[in-house]
């Protein structure tokens, strides 16, 4: 018995840390990408109203954690897109996000 308890405290750790690696600017990217499928890191900056060097770290973390992949883009551009198990998180978010609104 303590050591299911112990094995679910565990897991809640882990997914707080998640949440903390992912802080608002990860939350936000996710969700934009959710939204339109597939962005560059300009365009995300832009939409998602972050400054470069927050959506640069933010990208970095979800590239990580396997929530997002790269492909190349035209000349040196990358872009962005969710990975399966980026878009399942983001609908997570995404319906949290609603439910709090009352959508």
């Amino acid at each position: 018995m303590d050591m299911v308890k112990n094995e679910k405290y565990f897991k809640n750790k882990l997914g707080y840390a998640l949440i903390e690696k992912l802080r608002s600017s990860g939350i936000k990217i996710l969700l934009y990408l959710l939204k339109v499928e597939k962005a560059n890191k300009n365009t995300i900056r832009i939409q998602a109203g972050m400054g470069v060097e927050s959506v640069s770290s933010a990208l970095f973390t979800l590239y990580k954690l396997g929530l997002i992949k790269d492909e190349k883009g035209k000349g040196t551009e990358t872009i962005y897109s969710l990975t399966e198990k980026g878009k399942k998180l983001a609908e997570h978010l995404k319906a949290a996000q609603e439910l709090l609104e009352g959508s």
